[in-house]
C-alpha cells in the first residue's frame, strides 16, 4: 500500500510535489525497492530518502506529512486513522513471501504447524484471487 499523509488524495497527487520525500527502511528492503521503481514509473521525482530503523518511526513521520512510504496492508491498518492508505494495481502490490529453512534443520512441533498453517493459508489466499 502505498502511505501518504491524509492530504494526499492519490498518486497522482504527488506528481506537482517538489522534492518529494519517501520514509523507508535501510538499503536492502524490498519495499524501498519498489516505491523507488513505482515513483520512478509515474515520473515523480524523490529527493533523497529519510531512512529509519523502526515502523513507528517510519509511521510518525508520513501521519506528520514529511513524506510518503510502502509498506504492506496488514502493517499500516492500525494507523489508518491518522495516514491515507492507497491501493496500487496488482503488478506492484502482490509480493512473493519465502520462507527458508535449512532442509536438514530439526522441525519443531511448533515449526511443522506454523509451516501448515502458511501453506493452507497460502492455497486460501491463492484461490481467492
Amino acid at each position: 500500500m502505498l502511505v501518504t499523509p491524509r492530504s494526499v488524495k492519490s498518486l497522482e497527487a504527488l506528481q506537482s510535489t517538489q522534492q518529494l520525500k519517501t520514509i523507508v527502511f535501510r538499503l536492502g528492503c524490498s519495499y524501498r525497492q519498489r516505491l523507488e521503481g513505482l515513483l520512478a514509473q509515474a515520473g515523480i521525482r524523490a529527493a533523497t530518502p529519510l531512512e529509519f530503523g523502526s515502523l513507528d518511526a517510519i509511521l510518525a513521520c508520513v501521519a506528520g506529512g514529511i513524506g510518503v512510504t510502502l509498506l504492506p496492508r496488514g502493517v499500516v491498518a492500525a494507523a489508518q486513522d491518522t495516514i491515507a492508505i492507497h491501493a496500487l494495481p496488482p503488478e506492484i502490490s502482490h509480493v512473493e513471501t519465502l520462507f527458508i529453512r535449512r532442509r536438514d534443520a530439526y522441525v519443531s512441533s511448533a515449526m511443522l504447524a506454523f509451516i501448515q498453517a502458511a501453506r493452507s493459508g497460502f492455497g486460501a489466499l491463492r484461490e481467492a484471487a
